[in-house]
């Protein structure tokens, strides 16, 4: 086997686990569903830039080159993500909105199916088969800014809901997809974007990027149960929106927990007055 070939494959393992447990933590929720088809889609595009890089012929090249084509529905599944992630469900209620959404990939795919213009014919290297450049270069333009718009888009949306957002719960939420977010897209511009402006071309490492961005918010998931609400997390975000100051301690009377009302009340931060005796807090405040 190739060995720049062991990155995709395990890009497509990290995906396909990831999405299983995605799916598993949450069936009812939509928030998980459409992650989970997300992690799946990076999971396919790992086993097509497998099936590429080793394969043993322009036909076969050419054949993976074809089934990599739906690679710009990923920037719509993110979106359509981070659109109900960030609570906007108003959004999400229109129809033209899921136009906006997958009607460019929908487009975009076909037309690079049809006359190769996005990705173009595939190339061989000292590395193996590659996508070659396009020799449309306004349409493969198009489709790059355009998945590149999606991302940053995204990671904008995420941005504000984690500086609007007053849960704890929220702010969570949106740093680890924000991380999840950050790694392909800087991938992405700097392997397909800034390398082959001057002529540096390297193995194909989107679905790595892809697979890492996965991994991380997953790790998120399995470790904070992300986007699950369970009764502890519940009665977090009653405590954190409640307009009365409220601390919590420990048997060893430390301060575990404090909402924004406290905060706000006693001009502290989170970080001083967490694990802090209870005796600090009464000693210094004014109540």
């Amino acid at each position: 086997m190739n060995v720049f070939a062991i990155v995709p494959l395990t890009s497509f393992g990290i995906c396909l686990v990831a999405g299983v447990l995605v799916f598993q933590q949450s069936r009812k929720s939509s928030t998980n569903r459409t992650l989970s088809l997300y992690c799946l889609l990076g999971a396919y595009y790992g086993m097509v830039e497998f099936g590429l890089i080793q394969a043993r012929g322009f036909n076969e090249a050419f054949f993976w080159r074809q089934a990599g084509a739906i690679w710009l529905f990923a920037p719509s599944l993110l979106l359509h993500f981070v659109l109900i992630l960030t609570e906007r469900r108003k959004w999400l209620d229109k129809k033209r909105i899921y136009a906006l959404i997958y009607l460019p990939a929908f487009v975009l795919s076909l037309v690079d199916l049809t006359t190769h213009a996005v990705l173009g014919k595939p190339e061989e290297f000292a590395w193996g088969w590659a996508y070659g450049i396009s020799d449309y270069i306004f349409i493969s333009a198009f489709a790059f800014i355009w998945a590149v718009g999606m991302g940053f888009i995204s990671v904008y949306l995420c941005w504000h809901y984690y500086r609007s957002s007053t849960e704890a719960i929220g702010k969570r939420n949106a740093k680890y997809v924000l991380g999840g977010l950050v790694l392909p897209l800087v991938a992405l511009l700097t392997v397909d974007g800034m390398l082959p402006e001057f002529d540096i071309r390297t193995p194909e490492l989107a679905s790595a990027a892809l697979a890492l961005g996965i991994a991380f918010i997953t790790y998120g998931i399995l470790r904070h149960n992300l986007f699950t609400i369970t009764p502890a997390i519940a009665a977090e975000g009653i405590i954190a929106t409640m307009s009365d100051a409220l601390l919590l301690v420990d048997t060893q009377k430390r301060i575990v927990m404090v909402n924004q009302a406290a905060l706000e009340l006693l001009k502290w931060k989170e970080s001083q007055l967490l694990y802090q005796p209870l005796t600090m807090v009464i000693d210094s405040s004014t109540m």
